[in-house]
């Protein structure tokens, strides 16, 4: 059972204008808030009046799937499904951001070269990412990709798990773990998401944290790659993302109606919330969670929800306003879900 508790709509902040273009997320890369919009858009927007400070441009050819800031660079793939590429690139946040070929462009330089999917395609007909240190056609879809500032980690579909240096300098691959009792579930083993969290038996150590579509989860070394440990959550869930408060609890979300907070060796504790959730980060001893069109707080007091007019998609800490949330319509408004301040 769940506890509720509802209370009215909160207002857009107007005085923050609305981002250029509809949001996907944010990363902060230390001067800015940089904004990746659902088209692959990329811009700066200045950290305290959240004003555009860069020009909107769209380096790669379409939507940016996964992306990460490291070392001063962004780091992003995208994949053409229908065409059969995908590409991992690198952007200098010191550079203006430049535009690239259009996915239309794209698709016209491949039927003029007359190339054939799988065959060698030049880089400019592959959809080379406009202004990039270093951009690579991968050999299979990525399914995620994580940073844990020095380093970033990457998980390709049927190849493997790979970690390599911001300057696309390769540390190591490892083969992708199996999860045998998984099997008999529909897409049980599937790789969903990767992030960074504790080791359990040792949380000043970060790992690499794998997760599959039937609960099962796996964690790496960020130096060598051994696979630390494996396991599975032990309940029927259809795992689509997890984040973890650092201290060694994780928030799981599986859609369309259901989270769970979960501890290494203990039971998921499993909650209904009225859609899927979009983010969700530990804050003042409790989950701030966005929802669909709503803001929950689960912390010790139970699991409190606000509702909103839109659908939250990034947090951010603002330095004078405390937690925004921006919005898939990318309007800028206060934090709810029972949380003061």
């Amino acid at each position: 059972m769940r506890l509720r508790h509802r209370v009215a709509l909160g207002d857009f902040l107007p005085d923050l204008p609305p981002t250029p273009f509809p949001p996907l997320r944010i990363h902060l890369t230390g001067k800015t808030v940089l904004v990746v919009g659902v088209d692959g858009e990329l811009v700066h927007l200045d950290c305290q009046t959240l004003q555009p400070s860069s020009e909107v441009a769209k380096p790669f050819p379409s939507g940016i799937q996964h992306s990460v800031v490291a070392e001063g660079k962004f780091i992003g793939t995208w994949t053409e499904y229908d065409l059969q590429i995908a590409r991992m690139a690198a952007l200098s946040l010191s550079e203006p951001f430049q535009e690239g070929v259009s996915r239309s462009e794209l698709r016209l330089a491949l039927r003029r070269s007359g190339s054939e999917i799988g065959s060698e395609i030049d880089e400019r007909n592959a959809g080379d990412v406009a202004g990039a240190e270093w951009s690579h056609v991968l050999e299979a879809e990525p399914l995620c990709l994580t940073s844990n500032g020095e380093r970033i980690a990457f998980c390709m579909y049927g190849r493997g798990i790979y970690c390599t240096s911001p300057d696309s300098e390769e540390f190591w691959r490892q083969p992708l773990v199996e999860w045998l009792d998984l099997n008999h579930l529909s897409d049980g083993p599937h790789i969903v998401c990767m992030t960074c969290g504790p080791d359990p038996a040792d949380p000043t150590i970060e790992r690499i944290w794998l997760w599959s579509a039937g609960g099962g989860w796996a964690y790496y070394s960020w130096e060598n790659g051994d696979l630390m440990a494996q396991g599975t959550l032990g309940v029927e869930i259809v795992l689509e993302s997890a984040w973890s408060n650092g201290l060694g609890e994780w928030l799981l979300s599986s859609p369309p109606q259901m989270v769970a907070r979960w501890k290494p060796g203990g039971e998921a504790e499993i909650a209904t919330v009225q859609g899927p959730v979009n983010l969700a980060r530990w804050e003042d001893n409790g989950w701030s969670i966005a929802g669909w069109r709503e803001d929950l707080r689960w912390d010790i007091h139970g699991l409190k929800s606000e509702p909103r007019r839109e659908i939250g998609v990034a947090f951010y800490d603002h330095p004078k306003r405390g937690t925004l949330v921006l919005d898939n319509i990318g309007r800028w408004s206060k934090f709810g879900g029972g949380k003061s301040g």
